[in-house]
């Protein structure tokens, strides 16, 4: 199948981002910080696997450490598999791993153990709370391990959203970065898909991540990096489809890379020849059809004041506070347009306008904006 997508791409199905990938790979090789934002099914975690990847083949002193942080719902779940995931990346015996455990730790009490599959897992024998200097051990434990071994390391803590469910979330990200900025030959890669969170926490001055390393925006594909891919990907299959069509794909969905595979994926399943709007009709018609669900779950819990602002956004609405905007929509005040703009950026469903640019608000999710246009149409 020549499209992938709701999968993490590694070599198939991966587009563009020779920018970004090799800016990444710059910023590890000199053990800098990063984070990298973006909202949902962008390809967040697919360039970061893809960068981490090519820098790992660069040299042998280069290691990678990646954590998943939506599995979990403490900050002792944490602890105990950040010990198990840096250990795990120095591929080494478990004796030397636990000689070296033993040297590095002196609060912590490291033990061996088995998984399901059989393999090598260490544990932290003690199950009540970790007090502080247990914590600051286990963190430390990368650099420790990097300047023993003499590697270059870099720490991938994705969905990093998700440590604000933690009892004291602000107090962990404090220790965090106390411990983090005295790493210098480690880089941490930091990303997250709840974006109005994750920018509060790198650019609120009163959080404790305040300005930690390089902050970037990942952005949808240029719609010349999907015209090559798409067409080489439906004549390798003796399939074809016109660079016109490619172009309506990528304006219809601003070029949003979970959509547009998902969608090339249709048309290809579809069609042998892809040449007519009409084709392009039917299959978006399939990729709302197979979204709708989601979509109405998203706005099930807005109330009447905030659907009519998400409409108003989704059909592009320039001065959301007007009058004549107020009467087309059924919003009683400006005030209430302010309020719930508030609250639709908070759940990430409108993204904020740049000033720079002079653009309107506008939905996070492309897809999304269609399928609010056509399910709750404005009446002429």
């Amino acid at each position: 199948m020549p499209f992938r997508f709701g999968e993490v791409v590694h070599e198939l199905g991966f587009i563009n981002r020779d920018e970004e990938r090799k800016h990444l790979k710059q910023l590890f090789s000199q053990s800098l910080n990063v984070t990298l934002l973006s909202p949902r099914r962008i390809g967040k975690s697919s360039l970061i696997r893809k960068a981490t990847g090519e820098w790992v083949e660069e040299s042998d002193q280069n290691k990678i450490i990646y954590i998943d942080l939506y599995q979990y719902q403490t900050e002792r779940e944490f602890y105990d598999d950040y010990l198990n995931q840096v250990t795990r990346a120095l591929k080494s015996k478990t004796d030397e791993v636990m000689q070296m455990l033993r040297d590095f730790f002196k609060h912590v009490r490291p033990a061996v153990q088995m998984d399901q599959h059989g393999n090598t897992e260490f544990t932290i024998t003690s199950k009540g709370p970790l007090e502080e200097p247990d914590k600051r051990e286990i963190l430390d434990l990368p650099f420790k391990i990097a300047e023993k071994k003499n590697v270059k390391l870099v720490v991938c803590l994705d969905e990093f959203q998700v440590c604000d469910r933690f009892n004291d979330s602000v107090g962990f990200q404090r220790l965090l970065r106390s411990v983090w900025q005295h790493h210098t030959s480690i880089s941490y890669c930091l990303s997250g898909s709840k974006m109005h969170m994750m920018e509060a926490f790198f650019s609120d001055k009163s959080l404790p991540f305040y300005r930690f390393g390089e902050l970037i925006y990942l952005q949808n594909i240029d719609v010349r990096y999907w015209i090559p891919y798409i067409l080489e990907a439906f004549d390798s299959t003796e399939k074809e489809i016109s660079e016109k069509m490619v172009i309506e794909m990528a304006d219809r969905l601003q070029g949003h890379p979970h959509y547009m595979q998902h969608l090339s994926w249709i048309l290809w399943m579809d069609n042998d020849q892809v040449s007519e709007l009409s084709q392009i009709d039917d299959g978006f018609k399939r990729l709302i059809a197979q979204n709708s669900l989601l979509f109405e779950r998203e706005v099930d819990h807005l109330t009447n004041h905030q659907l009519n602002v998400l409409r108003a956004v989704a059909n592009g609405e320039k001065s959301l506070s007007s009058a004549e905007v107020l009467n087309r929509y059924s919003i009683p005040t400006s005030a209430h347009v302010y309020s719930a703009l508030q609250k639709l950026v908070t759940w990430d469903l409108v993204r904020v306008p740049e000033k720079k640019t002079g653009e309107k608000y506008r939905l996070t999710d492309p897809l999304m904006a269609n399928w609010i246009r056509n399910t709750f149409p404005v009446k002429k």
